[in-house]
């Protein structure tokens, strides 16, 4: 009997053993709680916290800005989106309590035909027994002859000022997705109810047959009914693009007088602006006219020649039109100049040729089209994909597309295997830019008595694991502020920094 008493009691100092906290039956017990990293036992033996540490966060510190034990239960929101910024932003509040901001290289990376080219659509229109036209407003449209149909994105209301068309408002449509050709018909659109409108003719492109030469952007364009003007022209003043910038409203194209080839006519331009300064030396009636610019000209082609600066000369003071007898090179022609002795002088060169230029009477206008910001086109904003210029480190693609640049004010040293072991992404490479400001509202005095009042700032264009500063010496001579109130002595600051790249700036009394 006393043995089995004995036995009993062992048995019952057994299990309640094993029901001792963080013992097995316990555990068992209590599974849920220890589950749970708010409610679960942190000692010396067992602590979920320190074993997520070890297991799945062995970079993070443990002097985080919230409760470690928060942090672990709440990491289930930064790893569901590992790889994305917000990832980044809510470790970076967590770790040191601050905001942070993300570049990508590859916007800036210049890369052949990249540009977005953008052309515009348009047409000119008139209600339908008083339709309200603004009803087409992102709807599509179909002619009813043509069949022709388009995705209207923008109407306006113009005021016309033709004198070929009676009306005093139009609607312009700015059309998208156009299919087939549209014509002097009526347009219909039965959503969200039934509207219709009229079509008007207007001017559709202007045709360069021969752009001339000696224009320049100050040429006015006379076409009456319609506004267009120069765009471009090349070295030698010939027109090579026309813009218009008011299509007119006409009624019918034979309502213009000059109206030719069934739907086209004449576009007149001012005679060209351009001359050229140069030299002529006459030598047995043939002369030679050189200058320092290209004169475009060919054989047999006439200008005009305004000849000064040698009083002495026969030609000074004349104006005389010449037909070029050869073209001895870009800049030098020669022409014949009959009854005039052995002379040289001074001449500019003008042109009388005028542009060739026709506009077509159309329903829908298509503009010349135009890039879209910088991209795809060689500027001071894009690069070609590479190196960060002026790094340490040539071995690793800056501008590349799978790399991402984390601004923040601690140095890339400190969070970097931070950022690599926990939401980086796999396949790409990260960066950092530094850029940290601090108040100063501590009079610091050198032995010159000055006061820094305002701020220091500390920034980073690109990082270098290489370098980390502790400290920085900053001269304080009595000539280097912009403004102070008076002569100091010279004097040396020391200020503790970590930073990759540093630019300060001090503000003096």
């Amino acid at each position: 009997m006393s043995n089995y008493l004995k036995f009993i009691y062992f048995v019952e100092a057994y299990y309640k053993f094993l029901e001792q906290p963080t013992y097995p039956s316990e555990v068992l017990q209590n599974a849920r709680e220890y589950a749970d990293v708010e409610k679960t036992i942190n000692t010396s033996n067992v602590s979920l916290v320190e074993s997520f540490f070890k297991n799945y966060g062995y970079e993070l510190p443990r002097n985080l800005i919230v409760n470690n034990t928060t942090f672990v239960k709440h990491f289930r929101d930064i790893y569901k989106t590992k790889g994305s910024e917000q990832a980044a932003k809510l470790l970076f509040r967590v770790l040191y309590g601050e905001d942070i901001d993300f570049t990508y290289p590859s916007e800036r990376i210049l890369k052949p035909s990249d540009g977005e080219w953008v052309k515009y659509f348009t047409l000119k229109v008139l209600p339908v027994n008083n339709s309200n036209v603004f009803n087409l407003l992102n709807t599509r449209i179909t002619g009813k002859t043509s069949k022709a149909t388009a995705k209207v994105k923008d109407i306006l209301k113009l005021q016309t000022n033709s004198p070929y068309f009676t009306e005093n408002f139009v609607y312009e449509l700015y059309l998208e997705d156009v299919r087939g050709q549209f014509v002097k018909e009526t347009l219909v659109s039965s959503y969200p109810v039934i509207t219709e409108a009229n079509t008007i003719y207007q001017i559709g492109y202007v045709k360069i047959l021969n752009g001339g030469k000696g224009y320049t952007l100050d040429n006015k364009v006379n076409h009456e009914g319609s506004i267009c003007k120069i765009s471009k022209v090349d070295d030698e003043g010939s027109i090579k693009l026309i813009d218009i910038i008011d299509s007119g409203t006409y009624t019918l194209p034979a309502s213009f007088a000059n109206a030719s080839h069934n739907s086209f006519f004449l576009v007149n331009t001012d005679d060209p602006l351009k001359k050229i300064q140069g030299n002529v030396v006459l030598a047995n009636n043939i002369a030679i006219f050189s200058s320092s610019v290209h004169h475009g000209l060919n054989r047999k082609d006439t200008t005009s020649l305004d000849f000064y600066g040698n009083v002495s000369s026969p030609l000074n003071l004349t104006t005389s039109t010449i037909t070029i007898l050869k073209v001895l090179d870009d800049t030098r022609f020669t022409f014949y100049v009959p009854g005039v002795s052995n002379t040289s002088v001074s001449a500019n060169l003008i042109y009388t040729t005028k542009a060739s230029l026709y506009a077509t009477f159309d329903i829908l206008k298509v503009t010349n089209g135009f890039y879209v910001k910088e991209k795809g086109q060689p500027s001071s904003s894009y690069v070609i994909q590479g190196f960060l210029p002026n790094t340490p480190d040539t071995s690793v693609l800056y501008y590349q597309p799978h790399s991402y640049v984390i601004k923040s004010s601690r140095s890339v040293n400190k969070w970097r295997g931070i950022v690599k072991s926990t939401i980086h992404p796999a396949g790409t490479e990260v960066f950092g830019d530094v850029v940290l400001e601090t108040v100063n509202d501590n009079k610091i005095s050198d032995t010159g008595k000055s006061e820094i009042s305002d701020y220091l700032s500390v920034t980073a264009d690109n990082v270098s694991d290489e370098f980390s500063a502790d400290s920085i010496s900053i001269s304080l001579a009595p000539t280097l502020p912009r403004n102070y109130s008076k002569t100091t002595s010279s004097g040396t600051v020391t200020l503790p920094i970590t930073a990759d790249h540093v630019n300060i700036v001090f503000g003096y009394l």
